[in-house]
């Protein structure tokens, strides 16, 4: 049996077509050494670490009395009896009649029983590890910080570039039978086309849904305001207050979400300066000079402070250029003669006085 299956059974988070798998093969008493084998395992990995839990298990052990009873009440014609061994050694032992083990017709009671010691388990689990159990089994997540950009290959052929400060979570099975994303910050997205399987981005309950195309997703923390822009194919996103209408893109053009009055807004955009990022390109496209600086920040992992910024909003302008892969000296460098500041760096502090 997958044991994905039996962990997203055990935190109640199968399909109802998952579901039925995992019912037929309990029913299967051929499977009942397996069953009792990875009862056996999650108790051990609980035990480990905490000896002490016998205390619930007293508890849990009458419950388990207590469900079995009303499901024999359903069931005289077959008996189970189920024991959970000493608490010293943590040992589950399933006994079952020679003739029960051979019988293939639905047997609800051993059935239950098993499915009340996965749930058992899967609390104690749960309570002892001191883990969240969607975090800790289901998810792969990767998270960049200041400065930092990260480029990760899907199982399914499609590639992700992270923007810095940015987070992505995906399932363990992604690709296997849906492609699901959970996207927070910024990202750019090249995905692999497959028709059965729709290639879907979740972000603050905006999804955005592709089969084969590229699109870049910003949303960054603090903001009111959510992108999703288009660069090849097409995508539907929906979500908000909006839920039953879809927006459609084509290439070239970018949907707005506000949070805040909860409304969608589709526009045209400048390619190079919504996705040049995610090829090391800072591009600067009539931003004033705190604009200019606060993406440096992002993109170096710097703190910089601005001494007399009241100068800044009658003298400066707005500033308009493109380095590519250029470290902070050199920007500052370009930057600083072209609008006549001067700057200091100490380690991550960057002083510009105007």
């Amino acid at each position: 049996m997958d044991m994905l299956l039996i962990r997203k059974f055990l935190y109640k988070q199968c399909s109802d077509e998952e579901l039925q798998q995992v019912y037929i093969w309990l029913n299967d008493p051929e499977n009942a050494e397996e069953a009792t084998a990875i009862l056996k395992n999650s108790w051990q990995q609980v035990s480990d670490r905490k000896p002490d839990a016998a205390v619930d298990l007293e508890k849990l052990r009458n419950q388990i009395q207590n469900r079995l009873h009303l499901h024999k009440a359903d069931s005289a014609d077959h008996d189970l009896d189920v024991k959970i061994a000493s608490e010293e050694n943590g040992d589950f032992k399933n006994t079952l009649p020679a003739g029960l083990r051979r019988r293939r017709s639905f047997n609800w009671l051993r059935v239950a029983a098993i499915i009340i010691i996965l749930e058992v388990v899967a609390f104690i689990v749960y309570k002892y590890l001191g883990t969240s159990q969607e975090e800790a089994v289901y998810y792969t997540e990767k998270t960049t910080n200041d400065g930092q950009k990260y480029t990760l290959y899907l199982n399914d052929g499609s590639k992700v570039i992270l923007n810095a400060n940015s987070t992505l979570r995906y399932g363990v099975d992604f690709g296997a039978s849906s492609r699901d994303l959970i996207l927070e910050g910024e990202a750019f997205f090249e995905v692999a086309e497959d028709e059965t399987r729709p290639f879907r981005v979740e972000t603050n309950g905006i999804i955005t849904r592709a089969l084969g195309t590229s699109f870049n997703i910003k949303a960054e923390k603090g903001e009111s305001r959510l992108r999703v822009s288009l660069v090849t194919g097409s995508v539907e996103v929906k979500g908000g207050n909006q839920g039953n209408k879809t927006f459609v893109l084509v290439p070239g053009e970018e949907i707005m979400f506000d949070k805040q009055t909860e409304k969608f807004s589709k526009s045209s955009f400048n390619m190079k300066e919504r996705v040049s990022w995610k090829d090391g390109v800072i591009y600067f496209h009539e931003k004033n000079l705190f604009e200019a600086l606060e993406i440096l920040e992002e993109w170096y992992g710097v703190d910089i402070q601005v001494l007399n910024p009241e100068k800044a909003a009658n003298n400066y302008g707005n500033i308009n250029g493109e380095f590519k892969n250029e470290n902070l000296t050199n920007v500052l460098n370009v930057m600083s003669f072209a609008k006549g500041f001067k700057y200091s760096v100490t380690g991550k502090k960057v002083v510009i006085e105007l």
